[in-house]
């Protein structure tokens, strides 16, 4: 059995910088958002508020959009409209600041698809922001995987990728819906998915998507799909950054 993969896309990361804006009223969430923000090369903090006010009196002032806006929308119910307006104006894409993920966006009358919830760490800001950039695509990036002499094919979405796993001489690919089997090599997998940032070689039999990370705890990875995958030594100082707050 012949099995392969190729991909129809290039990464995530922007070729150019991406501005960042920041509203809430707590300031070490400002604080710790932007210390998020200066760990992405493509990301450039432009601006920050402390409360929506002098983000009422500035943001229309802008020349042009800004391309991310982190929000906490935890504001006076008479100014909600008027904000939502002004952020579909001056605010390519938000974020929502929230410690009130039970409630969807929507429900606030913000056209926002990502949330970020308190209390965040890094991996939990990474997570809102891939998902962010995923938004961005104007196509969403797939690999073909085919088997039987390349007479059967199937597509994946690299978004619904949970993790690979190497088994012997071929991979596992895990979704959210199941797993497809392909005769790539792991270290080839890795290589192709790097331009997406937001997969994180665990050991040297799994590699894993940041998006479907659950937890972690001693570093054992818990994924949305109940897999465990432990993080070997050699890769242990890679995950440090990702295991704050567990």
């Amino acid at each position: 059995m012949h099995t392969g993969m190729t991909l129809n896309t290039t990464g995530l990361a922007s070729n150019k910088t991406l501005t960042c804006i920041v509203i809430d009223e707590d300031e070490r969430s400002i604080e710790m958002i932007a210390e998020y923000i200066a760990r992405v090369p493509w990301l450039k903090l432009v601006k920050s508020y402390m409360g929506p006010d002098k983000a009422f009196e500035e943001l229309p002032k802008r020349k042009k959009p800004v391309d991310l806006l982190f929000a906490n929308i935890e504001i006076e119910a008479f100014q909600i409209l008027d904000f939502a307006r002004l952020i579909d104006q001056k605010a390519a894409q938000l974020i929502l600041i929230t410690s009130y993920a039970e409630f969807p966006p929507e429900s606030y009358g913000f056209n926002a698809k990502q949330m970020l919830e308190k209390p965040f760490n890094y991996l939990r800001f990474t997570q809102s922001l891939t998902r962010a950039m995923i938004d961005r695509l104007s196509e969403k990036p797939y690999i073909i995987v085919t088997h039987d002499a390349g007479s059967h094919s199937i597509k994946v979405f690299v978004h619904d990728i949970v993790c690979i796993e190497a088994v012997l001489n071929y991979i596992k690919i895990h979704t959210k819906t199941g797993f497809v089997v392909s005769g790539a090599r792991l270290s080839k997998m890795e290589a192709d998915l790097e331009p997406y940032g937001y997969f994180k070689k665990a050991n040297s039999r799994y590699l894993v998507s940041l998006l479907y990370i659950v937890k972690i705890q001693w570093f054992t990875v818990f994924l949305s799909n109940k897999m465990e995958v432990r993080v070997s030594d050699p890769h242990q100082e890679g995950w440090r950054k990702y295991k704050g707050g567990y």
